[in-house]
């Protein structure tokens, strides 16, 4: 019995070992079903974390969930951890292989819609999907090496922009010290020094005028006197005038005679007549007066002339004051356009032409771009324009750029939009072969967005990226 016993114990251990055994290749075949359904649309990282742990944690930690709950088509995390290869969560991602193509990440909801999205087909199971990663890389390459291409004719074009800037940034630099220290200074002490002169030929020809003035009213006076006494003259031929004036003055002359004798006896009778009264008397006066004024006028006339500003030197005197006003004039314009090519050439300086001064090749040029309505007009770093049947519409100035990575910049402040803002537009730039206008729209009332390519804005990382 007890052998028998024994042996029914051995025979009870051995089945409860093979029972054992039993249960643990089925759980093992579990497992790896179970690991295998979770692999669909798991990402390479996402495999490695479910490899090594029998649960993973989600929505940021918050929350640990059990190995055999992924993809069993339940959303128990809320950011759709969980659930890579089902359709259950709204925010999850489903993981394409793409073997042979670029790997691929799409929303989980899209698997198993029925539609194609992973070249590889693994997004659908029951959707007969063909491999089409190959021609998709092939595609792909295509594209690649056309971008790369791009890229680089940019780039060769880029490097003459930066060596154009080198260049007009040492010849405006150059020209900055140049006016600064000789041009301006020269025509500030040039204006300085004709002002001064021609303030001295202001004078002098004033004076000179101020003489002139008074030898012509002399001349006027003497002509005028002149002809007084020619009208006396002939007056005076006339034969009662003359027997008069003869018999008169002989009376005249000889109680001149007897009045001066006794003037200083005896005092002048003031019941005897006043010779002065007499109009014989004071034309007499009058004509000597006349004469001595005649006299002294023709003395200034004389000395005038005499002198070394003659009339011929005061028309000379005007000729080298004009001069010197054309001449001051001149050094005045020499030195506004001085202060004004300092001004624009310190405003060139302030301007940022991006990384290496590569955008100094678009800089001050303008590109066009025409539809079947406007034509519209760039100019780099300036302005932009819109023209229709011979009008333009300022659509805004340079303001900076509108990006750091210098990929947009901004031209606000235009003409004011009727019933909108003032016009602003927004340019976006991009790599290409040459620089143009690709498309402007209008996405908001008067707001303008203008595609621009450049090779300015190629770099080498380009290629590295593609």
């Amino acid at each position: 019995r007890s052998i028998k016993a024994s042996k029914d114990t051995k025979s009870r251990g051995l089945i409860t070992t093979m029972r054992v055994s039993v249960a643990l290749l089925l759980l093992a075949f579990l497992v790896g079903a179970s690991v295998a359904e979770v692999l669909r649309g798991a990402s390479p990282e996402f495999e490695k974390q479910i490899a090594t742990s029998s649960s993973i944690k989600c929505d940021g930690g918050k929350k640990t969930i059990k190995k055999e709950y992924i993809n069993d088509d339940y959303c128990d995390c809320e950011d759709g951890t969980d659930e890579p290869g089902t359709s259950a969560c709204a925010n999850a991602k489903f993981y394409c292989r793409n073997v042979g193509h670029l790997p691929l990440t799409i929303p989980s909801q899209w698997v198993d819609d029925g539609h194609c999205d992973c070249c590889d087909g693994s997004d659908e199971v029951s959707a007969k999907c063909p491999n089409t990663c190959a021609d998709a890389a092939a595609e792909y390459n295509k594209r690649v090496l056309e971008q790369a291409s791009t890229v680089e004719a940019g780039l060769r074009v880029r490097s003459r922009y930066i060596e154009n800037a080198k260049r007009a940034k040492e010849t405006k630099k150059a020209r900055l010290t140049e006016l600064e220290n000789n041009v301006l200074p020269t025509a500030e002490a040039r204006v300085k020094e004709l002002e001064a002169e021609k303030e001295r030929a202001d004078n002098e020809l004033k004076v000179l005028q101020d003489e002139v003035d008074a030898v012509k009213h002399a001349r006027e006076e003497a002509d005028r006197i002149k002809r007084e006494q020619a009208e006396a003259a002939a007056g005076a031929q006339n034969p009662e005038d003359h027997d008069h004036h003869h018999d008169h003055d002989h009376d005249h002359d000889h109680d001149h005679d007897h009045h001066h004798d006794h003037d200083h006896d005896h005092p002048a009778d003031p019941s005897q007549p006043n010779p002065e009264d007499d109009p014989e008397y004071k034309k007499a006066r009058e004509s000597e007066e006349s004469t001595g004024l005649l006299s002294g006028l023709l003395d200034t006339v004389k000395n005038f002339i005499t002198k070394p500003f003659s009339a011929v030197e005061s028309f000379r005197k005007e000729n080298e004051r004009d001069s010197l006003e054309a001449a001051l004039t001149e050094a005045r314009n020499t030195r506004d356009a001085a202060k004004r090519e300092i001004e624009e050439i310190n405003k060139f300086f302030g301007l940022d032409f991006g990384p290496e001064d590569a955008f100094y090749g678009n800089y001050g040029e303008t590109y066009e771009y025409t539809t079947h309505e406007y034509t519209y007009e760039l100019k780099m770093f300036q302005s932009v324009f819109q023209k229709q049947s011979g009008r333009q519409t300022r659509m805004g100035d340079w303001e900076g750029w509108k990006a750091a990575d210098k990929s947009s910049q901004m031209y606000s402040k235009g003409e004011h939009c009727w019933g909108g803002p003032d016009r602003s537009c927004k340019v976006i730039i991009k790599c290409g072969p040459e620089p143009r206008v690709l498309d402007v729209k209008e996405p908001a009332k008067c707001e303008y967005e203008m595609q621009f390519e450049t090779p300015a804005a190629c770099n080498p990382d380009m290629i590295k990226t593609l």
